[in-house]
């Protein structure tokens, strides 16, 4: 829908076939669990990658969890190895208690080393994947 590839998920229209991940719908869920588990949080941090097709989308999220759940909500671009490094530091900066990591295709490959930057601050992080989790293992060996 958003690229344009069907008119609507109920309705694709033409032979259309695929899968559909609606995982930045979660955004708002995955803040709601951070908040969950740290009820005295004030401050998260949101990770996405700009160029991404559904930054905008998980962006707009975002900030809708902002207002319903009443955190500070620091966003960090990122779509370089350096920018993940450059965020980590802003995240630290800003005291951010819980990161929330926007799903893409550039942060799952660089997953390893999210978990690795993600340990090295003891900064809890949900993905959308549970991929990153074992990555944390083996960033953590």
């Amino acid at each position: 829908m958003k690229v344009g590839l069907v008119e609507s998920f109920n309705r694709p229209g033409g032979n259309a076939t695929g899968v559909a991940f609606l995982d930045s719908e979660l955004v708002g869920k995955q803040f709601e669990l951070a908040r969950e588990l740290l009820p005295k949080a004030t401050v998260a941090g949101f990770l996405v990658n700009p160029k991404s097709a559904n930054a905008e989308t998980q962006l707009a999220t975002a900030m809708a969890a902002k207002q319903a759940f009443g955190l500070d909500i620091v966003v960090e671009n990122a779509s370089t190895e350096r920018d993940l490094e450059t965020a980590f530091a802003a995240f630290a900066q800003r005291q951010v208690a819980a990161l929330v990591v926007g799903s893409d295709p550039f942060f799952y490959s660089e997953r390893i080393l999210l978990a690795a930057l993600a340990a090295h601050r003891a900064l809890p992080a949900i993905y959308y994947d549970r991929e990153y989790v074992a990555a944390g293992m083996i960033a953590n060996m």
